[in-house]
């Protein structure tokens, strides 16, 4: 959630007036983040690994970054957050709890560390996410000309 708001300048004109390359300053920044985040919270799971699982913290961080980065792609930076908040609700109320490989790919935040599936799926969801934000941005500009188009 808190990532959301620095996947998005002010001002969409300022990109592209700049002879930088984005899509590589995009996938850095958002790698960056995924290596603060997830470092921190396996720290902080090794702490007491019964309760959290510092295994499942970091596939989980790879998961909920990727979404909130192809949301980004996809809604602009202000509704990034909720495609994954919307996700995660289902997940966590609607997932059963065994270990089948459909249920480890659509319900990857629940998962077992130990649920090679729930791997694929999370490091899927941050490879698309990643892929979509480093080549497109943020969606404000593009949402903006289509809702002044309407008008």
């Amino acid at each position: 959630m808190l990532l959301r708001s620095t996947l998005a300048g002010a001002d969409e004109e300022f990109e592209r007036g700049t002879p930088l390359r984005w899509p590589a300053w995009r996938t850095g920044h958002v790698l960056l983040a995924v290596l603060a985040v997830a470092t921190a919270l396996v720290l902080t799971g090794l702490r007491a690994p019964e309760t959290f699982g510092a295994q499942a913290l970091a596939r989980n961080t790879l998961g909920w970054i990727g979404l909130v980065a192809g949301a980004t792609a996809l809604l602009g930076a202000r509704l990034a957050w909720l495609p994954a908040f919307g996700y995660g609700c289902v997940v966590y109320v609607a997932a059963p709890r065994d270990a089948g490989v459909f249920v480890a790919l659509w319900a990857w935040p629940v998962q077992p560390s130990t649920a090679a599936a729930s791997w694929v799926a999370a490091g899927g969801v941050l490879a698309l996410g990643l892929a979509g934000y480093a080549c497109c941005g943020s969606a404000v500009g593009r949402r903006l000309l289509l809702s002044s188009a309407t008008i």
